[in-house]
Formats: structure tokens, C-alpha cells, sequence
């Protein structure tokens, strides 16, 4: 596996320049993007080789309020390794909107153990397993924690270096399009989800 070095500071913003929301985004869009593809692909494959145990699983996803915690868990919870991967190796399409670069303290890429480390504590800490309710505390508490220290809990653990490239036209028409991209998410998951809690409460 190659280095990477990030580039020199006159190609980037200082790495203790902190922007919560944009990281936040920044999650959301990966967190949609794997998780839909590893949605589809757990489906395609679970339907070849245990298609009814597969379909009640999706099905409990879609009942009520449990349904909705079973889902937000699973989704962001099947997320953790594929995002470690991408991470580790390439980068993730929400990173690359909003020109975020994850790295170590040497400037190298984080290895695959470590990436994958990384993704779980957020998993844990800043998602709170994907809870409802209980990650909004741990999303906010880790904003705060952000703002105030310039780190996150699990990057000041690691060590991580967390870095935002230079403002530019095109990273502003990037972080727009990614920010509109997180709004339809979000309206959409939560329309389904009152959805699914008024089907269930009407049934």
C-alpha cells in the first residue's frame, strides 16, 4: 500500500481548524451511501441463500418504533467496515464533498486496523450504536466537544489529525450540493419513520 502525504500548508487549512457540521454531513452522506448499497447487497445475497429469514429480517425494519431502532442500528452499524476500508485505502464520497482528509499524525493514511478502530468508537461514541434518541445526545455532546477542544474523543485517543482543504469554488459548490444531498435524506428517513409508527398504531 502506498504513502500518502498531505499536502503542505499552503495547500491546506490548518489541521486545528474544526468544522462540526461539515464532518457531520460529511458521515451522513457515507452513512446513506454504504449503507444502501450494503442494504442491497446483504438482500441480493441473503436472497439466494435464505431468502425468508432475509425477508422477515426487512420486514421487522419496517414495524413501529422498534422497527425503526432495528434499523437505524443496522444500517449504520453494517456501515462501520466498508467505511474502515474506504477510509483506509481511497477515501469516502462524503469526504471527498467536503474535502475532509483523515490521517495520522505523520501526515500517512491511518492502516486498516486502525480506520477500522476508528469507525467503531464512532459507532459507539458519536452514534451511540445508532439509537435514537441516545445518539442525538452523543452527536451533540460530541459537537461540543469538537468545538470547545478542536477533537473529537476518538481522534484525541488515536491521535488522528483531521484536516479541511482550502475554500475554493468548487469546494463550496461540493459542500452545497452535500448539504442539500443530507437534508432529502433526513426528511425522507423521518417521513418513513412516522410513517411506519402511524401503520403501526392504526394495525
Amino acid at each position: 500500500m502506498s504513502v500518502e502525504i498531505l499536502p503542505t500548508p499552503a495547500e491546506a487549512v490548518a489541521p486545528l481548524a474544526v468544522h462540526p457540521w461539515q464532518r457531520y454531513c460529511a458521515r451522513m452522506i457515507d452513512i446513506q451511501f454504504f449503507g444502501l448499497i450494503s442494504i442491497v447487497a446483504i438482500g441480493f445475497i441473503g436472497g439466494i441463500v435464505a431468502p425468508e429469514p432475509v425477508l422477515r429480517f426487512f420486514n421487522l425494519m419496517e414495524k413501529g418504533f422498534l422497527g425503526t431502532v432495528l434499523a437505524n442500528v443496522f444500517t449504520i452499524g453494517v456501515t462501520v467496515p466498508v467505511i474502515a476500508c474506504f477510509g483506509a485505502w481511497t477515501g469516502t464520497p462524503g469526504k471527498w464533498i467536503f474535502d475532509i482528509r483523515v490521517r495520522e499524525a505523520d501526515g500517512r493514511r491511518l492502516s486498516l486496523a486502525r480506520s477500522f478502530r476508528r469507525e467503531a468508537t464512532i459507532w459507539i461514541k458519536g452514534f451511540g450504536f445508532g439509537v435514537p434518541f441516545v445518539s442525538l445526545i452523543t452527536l451533540i455532546m460530541s459537537k461540543v466537544r469538537l468545538s470547545e477542544d478542536g477533537k473529537t474523543a476518538w481522534d484525541e485517543a488515536m491521535d488522528c489529525r483531521v484536516h479541511h482543504a482550502a475554500a475554493s469554488v468548487l469546494g463550496y459548490v461540493k459542500k452545497t450540493m452535500g448539504v442539500a444531498l443530507v437534508i432529502l435524506a433526513l426528511v425522507y428517513n423521518y417521513a418513513a419513520m412516522i410513517k411506519n409508527m402511524m401503520s403501526a398504531a392504526t394495525s
